[in-house]
């Protein structure tokens, strides 16, 4: 009897990993809404200016032999107040997406918690004891982590990846299409010498080559 409860709770915990599944937490999320949005904004923000922070700095290192300074003085400031943007914007996403986090969870244990309470008692008859406070305090914890730190660190870098490549592409469109399609490229043997390149060299080395010699071992075996 015992195997047989333990294999339905492992098949049922195994379905549970389905990424659909998050869409349960939306009824929990929606009274929170406005709170979203200001972690969301913020995420933006702090996402840009992450992106603008490297250009003030090349602005401020680019005119350290500049002969006026009150010109790299204004760059700098510039620099400090973006990074100044860049810490509160992060304090903020931080403060919001963390109460959001804590919010929701307390929602979600205080509405289990009745549901729970209100079973009957051959529930608990079926359902081992430790499935039971499992649910209520681990599975709220994961979803404490997800919602707290996992969703906005991976928005924050899709943000700050599109981003880059839309500065790279204002920068040199030839280079981030290379860059972008290098992984893709076939690899090209070039019989050309060191002393003249050919633009072939731009391509990836071919790897596992078997016309190429075995590179000698080093240190060589003693004899």
């Amino acid at each position: 009897m015992g195997k047989i409860m333990a294999e339905t709770t492992i098949e049922q915990r195994a379905a549970s990993k389905k990424v659909g599944a998050l869409r349960g937490l939306w009824p929990f999320l929606r009274p929170y809404r406005l709170m979203m949005i200001t972690a969301g904004l913020a995420l933006i923000l702090t996402a840009s200016v992450s992106l603008i922070l490297p250009m003030a700095v090349r602005r401020v290192i680019d005119n350290f032999n500049a002969g006026d300074l009150s010109l790299v003085d204004k760059y700098f400031g510039a620099a400090m107040l973006i990074a100044a943007a860049l810490a509160l914007g992060t304090g903020i996403r931080y403060y919001f997406v963390t109460r959001l986090g804590a919010r929701v969870v307390t929602d979600i244990r205080r509405a289990l918690f009745d549901r729970v309470m209100g079973m009957s008692p051959a529930y608990f008859e079926r359902i081992l004891t430790g499935e039971v406070l499992s649910r209520i305090t681990t599975d709220t914890t994961l979803i404490l982590s997800v919602i707290g730190s996992s969703v906005s660190v991976a928005l924050r870098n899709m943000l700050t990846v599109l981003g880059g490549m839309v500065l790279m592409s204002l920068t040199s469109f030839k280079l981030t299409g290379l860059v972008l399609l290098k992984p893709f490229l076939p690899c090209k043997q070039s019989s050309h010498s060191p002393t003249n390149p050919s633009p072939a060299l731009i391509l990836p080395p071919c790897r596992n080559n078997p016309s190429s010699p075995p590179k000698p071992a080093w240190p060589p075996a003693p004899r």
